[in-house]
């Protein structure tokens, strides 16, 4: 009885081995990728579908630095090879050759996406034995005005400091106020702001003028700045909002970060350390920072995000601000393949076939 049973555990060990190696030997589902085309022919991310079971999977991407605000999706079965029966069924303007997105089966509004994900179930499989997809996005572009901003930045701007806050521990940066006038209103106004240089000093409340940089152009003219090279990594910290949360390092809980904390990186990173002076810092979390931001040397903020702008002021320090990443114009993309009809429309349609 022993030895009976002994076998059939065997065999039903053989049986799941195998239905395992089945399992594992399983093929990844088959994806097509086509790009996301805007005007100009400018590729702002990729469409990428695959089909599974009875489900048909779209995934939009945008390439880094867009983001993806609408999506407008439409799979239909061709009906023949063209003509006619090849848009049975497509939503069209009238009688025109121009979709009309809100007519599609599948939209969707996102808060400034990289990815957009449908799941389309499929009851039949085509007749033709492929889906025809018109895939249309709505994306807008933060990495394009950063590289342009320095051409829309005015040259010149005069500013003013303080660094009064009633509660030291929650002192959200170094200079906490920046006062920043006669730029024709493109900066005007109040911003938090950050030292450049330790070895250099600045009265507060006093009006300076400055020359303007954005922190992703050339930085090279900029005397104030020791090491431009590491801009990048300052940006990275600015987008972090360190100031008030937890930090720790290599397991060890190194308490609560300070605004001193991080104008000593700042100035670690882009100037020189100066001597202890009273800024609630410590040098732990401040070298923990510095750490965590030399990962991040190509770092680009994205939309949502902040990058630093630069003061640079003659007869004193120079001053950081950090500013929103500007939201660009919003371009008009497609799915890359056949045109529907004429150009102009720019309105494209590409095939998957069924694996």
């Amino acid at each position: 009885m022993k030895h009976i049973l002994f076998s059939i555990l065997i065999f039903t060990a053989l049986i799941m081995a195998a239905c395992d190696k089945d399992d594992d030997a399983r093929p990844e589902p088959e994806v097509h990728t086509v790009s996301l085309i805007a005007e100009e022919n400018m590729e702002v991310g990729s469409i990428s579908v695959s089909f599974e079971g009875d489900m048909l999977f779209v995934k939009y991407t945008a390439k880094m630095g867009m983001v993806i605000n609408e999506t407008y999706l439409h799979v239909w079965e061709p009906k023949g090879p063209q003509g006619a029966e090849y848009f049975h069924g497509f939503p069209f303007v009238g009688n025109t050759s121009e979709p009309d997105m809100e007519r599609f089966a599948h939209k969707s509004k996102n808060d400034n996406s990289m990815t957009v994900k449908y799941e389309i179930p499929i009851e039949n499989d085509p007749e033709l034995g492929f889906f025809a997809i018109a895939a249309h996005a709505v994306v807008t572009s933060g990495m394009e005005v950063l590289e342009n901003f320095a051409d829309k930045l005015p040259a010149n701007a005069t500013l003013k400091v303080l660094t009064e806050w009633d509660q030291p521990e929650i002192r959200p940066s170094y200079f906490t106020e920046v006062t920043i006038k006669n730029t024709d209103g493109f900066l005007d106004g109040k911003y938090h702001g950050w030292c450049a240089q330790a070895d250099v000093e600045i009265s507060r409340n006093n009006w300076y003028d400055a020359d303007l940089f954005s922190s992703l152009e050339d930085l090279d003219d900029v005397i104030g700045l020791n090491y431009p090279e590491n801009i990048n990594k300052v940006n990275w910290i600015l987008n972090q909002e360190f100031v008030g949360e937890k930090l720790k390092g290599e397991g060890v809980d190194l308490g609560i970060a300070t605004y001193g904390d991080v104008q000593y990186a700042i100035w670690d990173l882009v100037s020189t350390l100066p001597p202890v002076i009273e800024s609630r810092h410590d040098m732990d979390r401040v070298n923990e920072i510095v750490r965590r931001a030399t990962l991040h040397a190509d770092f680009i903020p994205e939309y949502g995000g902040v990058f630093s702008i630069i003061f640079s002021i003659e007869e004193a320090q120079d001053v950081l601000i950090k500013y929103p990443v500007p939201y660009y114009e919003k371009e008009s993309a497609w799915g890359q393949g056949e045109y529907f009809a004429e150009q102009e429309n720019r309105a494209m349609f590409f095939e998957f076939e069924l694996p």
